[in-house]
């Protein structure tokens, strides 16, 4: 059994349920999947979502799939809804159960079949954004006929947005576990409660669901990435294993080739991000312990020879599902900050003006000294906004867990290769790779 393995057994003796109290023994380790969204959007099907399924399972170029990293599930997102066909305008039916758009998927069922044939699962979305209107006209939400709806159909996991008339989370979680099914459950948004919550005196979490969304959607941008980023580092104190902070879905590879109208070329220039940047998004969201969710097309066989060789590295997957005690932390962060336009959202519909850091460096302590509670191995990656230019950087290696002054050995977190070793802290000059500087650092 390798060490990380044994790490998570221990979590999972140690913990046993989701510290939050949701009422399901899922989500011990990062979640991996795909989703429609960021490729799609609202043109989903049940041919594409099918489709998506053998993407999963088709070898790539080194004899391997994406599903044999980990990557098993496939998550419907907006679009599958028949809006407007309940009471109301809703999308629900007169007993309170919602209505598939038929024409997109003319059997649902048999999608989530076609998964578990192939020894995959099926995820589902609810609270659905794309027909909040008429859901908001419904005199009471639904919660218990969506939670049986969605284990009647197959789904494995579910995902709750925040646009709907089902705006509390505990009840979807009080829902899912009368129906006896376990159901991973993420909150995108969702409020009761909105993110996480700590007891004062006893400092129990409180966490009704398995992972959490603590942005807003991110989009092909790398300017996205370092501000979902942010909004997800005040919450890292509280995600932990059942209970995962989420800085939305990876956007590398996004949208789907042809796809995004007028937004995605005047907002995002017709640009995705460059494999540069997609290196530095995978790394960075895998040493915050984030669940690790595709947005790429992965039933399209070009788009997966560009950015599988990416998400299917081993020690970065290994490094993200590891636990010694904590997600991932904030090590270090430029002194000036930068303000400008950030586009958001799946093809860049919005821009706002945000303020970010030059540079950031982030890390996941990965092992440890149980005597002195020092840090003895640690993952760190460099990011470098695109509008920074070439930067000079500092990261103090008391600052990822090491003992003052320490001495550590340094190797490249991608190849492996030693790039040295180093005395009190990780030092940059001149740097503009968004993700060039990928470390694993270990006590001599």
């Amino acid at each position: 059994m390798s060490q990380h393995l044994l790490l998570l057994a221990g979590v999972s003796l140690s913990i046993g349920t989701n510290p939050g109290g949701f009422p399901n023994s899922l989500g011990k380790s990062p979640f991996r999947g795909a989703r429609s969204w960021n490729s799609v959007r609202q043109e989903i099907n049940q041919t594409f979502a099918q489709a998506s399924l053998d993407g999963l399972l088709a070898p790539l170029s080194n004899g391997i799939s994406l599903a044999a990293s980990g990557y098993r599930d496939f998550g419907l997102d907006d679009g599958w809804a028949a809006c407007g066909a309940g009471v109301n305008g809703s999308y629900h039916d007169a007993t309170g159960y919602p209505i598939v758009n038929a024409s997109r998927f003319p059997s649902m069922l048999a999608f989530t079949t076609y998964a578990r044939e192939r020894n995959l699962t099926a995820s589902w979305y609810m609270n659905c954004c794309g027909c909040k209107q008429g859901e908001h006209q419904l005199s009471q939400p639904h919660y218990e006929q969506d939670a049986a709806a969605t284990v009647s159909l197959g789904f494995s996991g579910l995902k709750v947005d925040g646009c709907g008339n089902e705006p509390n989370i505990s009840a979807w979680a009080s829902a899912l576990f009368a129906t006896g099914s376990q159901i991973i459950l993420e909150n995108c948004n969702d409020d009761d409660p909105f993110r996480p919550t700590t007891n004062s005196i006893t400092h129990a979490i409180n966490c009704p669901y398995n992972h959490f969304r603590t942005s807003i959607d991110g989009s092909p941008s790398f300017r996205s990435t370092l501000w979902n980023l942010e909004q997800t580092f005040k919450y890292l104190n509280v995600s932990n294993p059942g209970c995962f902070a989420y800085p939305d879905m990876l956007t590398l590879g996004t949208p789907a080739v042809g796809y995004g109208g007028d937004s995605f070329l005047n907002n995002c220039n017709g640009t995705r991000m460059s494999e540069t940047e997609a290196r530095a998004q995978f790394v960075a969201f895998a040493l915050i312990s984030s669940p690790l969710i595709l947005g790429f097309d992965v039933a399209n066989s070009t788009e997966r020879a560009l950015w599988a060789p990416i998400v299917t590295h081993a020690p970065t997957l290994e490094r993200n599902a590891a636990w010694d005690g904590e997600a991932g932390r904030l090590v270090s962060r430029s002194q000036q900050n930068w303000t400008g336009n950030v586009p958001v959202g799946g093809v860049c519909e919005l821009v706002q003006q945000n303020t970010l850091p030059l540079w950031v460096v982030i890390g996941k302590r990965l092992a440890h000294d149980p005597a002195s509670g020092l840090t003895t191995r640690f993952a760190a990656v460099l990011l470098v906004g695109d509008f920074a230019g070439a930067v000079d950087f500092e990261a103090p290696l008391e600052a990822m867990g090491f003992p003052p002054l320490a001495h550590v050995s340094s190797t490249d977190g991608w190849s492996g290769s030693d790039t040295g070793q180093l005395q009190s802290a990780w030092v940059g000059r001149g740097v503009s790779s968004p993700g060039g500087l990928y470390r694993i650092f270990e006590a001599l």
